[in-house]
């Protein structure tokens, strides 16, 4: 294998260091990111490491000198020492200072209360030293606002204090330097060569002997930078040197780095790098938002760090009420004693925060932000948190900080589904119809999301695909949705904090009875509901009756608001014009049979009844119906037929029931 021109002149002059040199090699070559780089960095080491003595005879013998004085000049700085020195400057450019734990961009980063968060410390603690635990990598999973990047801030400063800290890279969305793939490896490998000055000359000699390999991939990247200067220092140092080197490598905000790629292009490389490799000393600490690239890769069958991480899901694995409850009581009490309130908070008003952070920290640390501004008594802007509600005009907003993290996340996922979405519905429609769909009505009467899918006019399973990115705000499985925090909602239905992703309420309501008006002609669904015994229609018709009063409901507290009815008049005109009326006819008809006359089919009849006069009155009732006039003509025309012939058939089979009654 080829050196460079100075390498192979140094390396000549001494057997000994060739035969060192070889050895080095050889040992390198065996490592699976071996290459010619390794070689240089290993020659680089040997040369740095060892000196030439002079011989001023090397053939003479038997020969005796007295009062020999050899005075030997400083020599200057090599060209092995420059080479070397010149890589590390180039690593220095290509790090990202502001991703350090203790970094000055992170001066009051976010850490664990005292006493709070102790099992899951003790558990992530207790893994990291146990040196003989086979395991190498533990993921941490967790909502949003679960408090990971404080677990991280408190889990590097205390493997810092123990001496095991061997990097840090916490990610941040915000902040160019750090919200990439581009620097990590050579921000770690910095971190490393600050271990030991050793290790320092072989990953700056790596650099010197390939300038572009920050431009390649992360695998390599790690193979050249960390895992070969690392198995150099161990042939040169021996194992038990190398052993007693710092080994915890911290990850955290993988969910943060940009492009969904590159994120997972960095778990192989760490797995295949580190948790593959037999040898690697390295125990990694990855915190991360349950999103997909994540997600599939330990929750999925199949996926690749599956079998080989230690997995702890946060939100799920560990109740925080009790930490967040001591973590207000501590802050808010410092707050009062400081302002001359020793008897605030009370417990009471602890109890209303506990609940209403659902297990979340950022929504107490939110809290505690807001309380402790200086522009007006903590005791009133706690009261303005409980009791908030934003009014026109008002500037301060408790949760600015909660809400641009709610809409960073809808923001990004947004632009993940729409890169692969084939259907015309808008994102957020989407979302809060599916929010609507299977969590603002009775439990027994709750579809699945693939019935959702179904109603709305999706292909199957897009909910999979929709609430891939939305995975640290939503859990999803086969009981359907659950928020994680009700501040979520909150933020959702609230235009002034959605901002570009609020929709209107009414907008939704009219989405889903429009879409189920047109899934009942479609013919029988299967709903997961507690009565088998009840058919689908009977759910669908339910659930219609529940959206369309809902849209009265809403049409009266929002008297004189046409842009609101625009959203259900545009529904019902499109729905006017593809026929949907005699198809919803046909669907609701009750025919001649003996069945119809039956006693199950009253609530039934009763339902069809109260749906037709509501329909009625969302077109015809001049408190309600607030449509364009052409338009609201034509659609009129259409309900008014549609109106006579349902009473027409309900009269019929009144008269029937009479009759035989």
């Amino acid at each position: 294998m080829p050196f460079n021109g100075s390498l192979r002149n140094l390396f000549s002059s001494s057997k000994s260091r060739k035969e060192r040199a070889a050895q080095l090699t050889q040992g390198a070559s065996s490592h699976p990111g071996g290459s010619t780089a390794s070689i240089a960095v290993e020659s680089a080491s040997a040369l740095s490491s060892q000196s030439a003595s002079p011989s001023f005879f090397p053939n003479a013998q038997n020969f005796h000198l007295e009062s020999f004085v050899y005075n030997e000049a400083p020599k200057t700085t090599t060209a092995t020492s420059v080479s070397w020195k010149l890589g590390w400057q180039q690593l220095i450019a290509h790090t990202a200072p502001n991703a350090l734990y203790n970094s000055s961009a992170r001066f009051d980063a976010p850490k664990c209360d005292e006493d709070t968060r102790v099992g899951v410390i003790e558990e992530v603690m207790g893994w990291m030293t146990d040196r003989g635990s086979p395991t190498k990598l533990l993921c941490m999973t967790g909502a949003a606002g679960a408090g990971k990047s404080c677990l991280q801030q408190t889990i590097a400063e205390q493997c810092q204090a123990l001496g095991i800290l061997a990097a840090s890279f916490f990610f941040w969305k915000s902040d160019p330097t750090r919200n990439n793939a581009k620097s990590i490896v050579a921000t770690i490998a910095y971190q490393l060569a600050h271990i030991n000055t050793d290790i320092r000359s072989l990953i700056g000699a790596a650099v010197e002997q390939d300038p572009l390999i920050f431009d390649k991939s992360l695998l390599t990247q790690i193979d050249i930078l960390i895992v070969a200067p690392i198995n150099l220092f161990r042939l040169n140092a021996g194992q038990d040197a190398s052993r007693s080197l710092p080994y915890a490598i911290l990850i955290d905000g993988l969910d943060e780095c940009e492009n969904v790629d590159r994120q997972q292009e960095l778990l192989r490389a760490i797995a295949k790098a580190f948790i593959d490799d037999e040898n690697s000393n390295f125990r990694i600490f990855i915190a991360s938002r349950p999103e997909w690239t994540i997600y599939s890769a330990l929750e999925l069958p199949g996926g690749f760090l599956r079998k080989s991480a230690y997995h702890i899901r946060l939100s799920d694995d560990y109740d925080a009420s009790e930490d967040i409850r001591r973590y207000l009581r501590r802050r808010l009490c410092e707050i009062g004693f400081r302002h001359g309130h020793h008897q605030w908070p009370t417990d009471e008003e602890i109890d209303k925060l506990v609940l209403a952070a659902s297990g979340q920290f950022i929504y107490a640390a939110t809290v505690v932000k807001y309380v402790s501004g200086p522009r007006s008594s903590p005791v009133v802007r706690l009261r303005t948190i409980l009791t908030w509600k934003l009014s026109e005009g008002q500037r301060a907003a408790p949760f600015a900080a909660l809400d641009l993290l709610y809409r960073n996340i809808l923001t990004d996922a947004k632009a993940a589904y729409e890169e692969v979405d084939t259907n015309e519905l808008s994102f957020d429609l989407l979302l809060r119809a599916y929010l609507s769909f299977l969590m603002d009505h009775a439990q027994s009467e709750s579809p699945s999301l693939d019935i959702a899918d179904a109603v709305f006019g999706l292909p199957s399973d897009t909910w999979q695909v929709f609430f891939c990115d939305l995975r640290s705000v939503v859990a999803v499985g086969a009981f359907g949705l659950r928020l994680y925090h009700k501040s979520f909602q909150d933020f959702l239905i609230d235009e002034r904090r959605a901002q570009a992703h609020a929709i209107p309420k009414m907008k939704v309501q009219a989405f889903i009875m429009v879409r189920l008006m047109h899934s009942i002609p479609k013919g029988p669904l299967r709903f997961p509901v507690l009565n088998d015994t009840v058919p689908p229609r009977d759910i669908l018709l339910r659930l219609l009756d529940f959206y369309i009063r809902d849209v009265i409901l809403e049409s009266l507290k929002n008297p004189g608001k046409p842009e609101l009815y625009s959203h259900v008049y545009s529904g019902l005109l499109d729905f006017t014009r593809t026929g949907g009326w005699e198809s919803f006819q046909d669907r609701l008809s009750l025919g001649d049979s003996a069945d119809a006359l039956g006693d199950e089919h009253s609530f039934l009849l009763w339902r069809v009844l109260c749906m037709t006069w509501e329909i009625g009155a969302i077109v015809f009732d001049p408190t309600i119906s607030q449509g364009p006039g052409q338009s609201l003509a034509e659609l009129g025309a259409a309900v008014q037929s549609w109106l006579l012939t349902m009473f027409n058939q309900l009269h019929a089979i009144h008269l029937r029931r009479t009759t035989n009654g």
